[in-house]
């Protein structure tokens, strides 16, 4: 497990060096699925490496649930149950009209090789109960590819090029186990007011990187 504290004040040096926007239900996906997988040393690693690696984009401005998993080996069976859980929740929500981005290129492509998006919606829970073991050997044979960064609606697949277009939606998990605190939001994470910024500190001091462009 994660402490709370160090995955908070983690987070928040995160989204200020990426300069995101992170509700508390989004930090509450985080935690509940990261937490389940990992404990400190790991995402102290999975941390340093994504600010070592990740480059955010136009669709995917803030590490993914999978970044973290894959930066320490984690993207395995148990990530691809996570993402199963993910596309049953995107379905439900948003349909086949709106455009999607998991923030899971492996993800995208295991959508993709069963027909894309649009025909993954239609699927029954006895569609599932039949390609869920399959859709899991997929996800996993796929590498990440960032070039697949997002999955096309109807809508977009047949009004492309004649009217303005919304952004994909950005899906994440949503599951939670239990009530939890109330998550501040700080507009200078480098302030006295984040607790437990030490370790993070600690962290970054012993990772190659320009502490200039930190945001304490």
């Amino acid at each position: 497990m994660v402490t709370r504290e160090l995955f908070k004040s983690t987070i928040a040096m995160l989204r200020n060096l990426y300069g995101f926007e992170m509700n508390q239900e989004m930090f509450e996906t985080y935690y509940t699925a990261l937490n389940g997988l990992m404990d400190d040393n790991s995402f102290k690693n999975a941390t340093a490496d994504i600010m070592k690696t990740f480059k955010p984009t136009s669709q995917t401005k803030f590490p993914s649930i999978p970044c973290f998993l894959e930066s320490v080996n984690l993207s395995g069976t148990p990530r691809a149950k996570e993402a199963i859980a993910e596309l049953k929740y995107a379905v439900g929500r948003f349909g086949r009209y709106d455009s999607v981005n998991f923030g899971d290129s492996k993800l995208h492509q295991a959508i993709g090789y069963y027909g894309g998006w649009i025909s993954i919606c239609k699927w029954t829970d006895e569609d599932w109960r039949y390609q869920e073991k399959g859709f899991i050997d997929t996800y996993n044979s796929m590498q990440s590819d960032h070039r697949h960064n997002y999955l096309p609606g109807l809508h977009e697949r047949n009004n492309s090029g004649r009217y303005k277009i919304a952004p994909p939606k950005q899906v994440y998990l949503t599951m939670k186990k239990e009530p939890v605190e109330e998550l501040e939001y700080f507009p200078d994470v480098g302030s006295a007011k984040i607790e437990h910024i030490e370790p993070v500190k600690q962290l970054v001091d012993k990772m190659d990187i320009n502490k200039d462009e930190l945001p304490f």
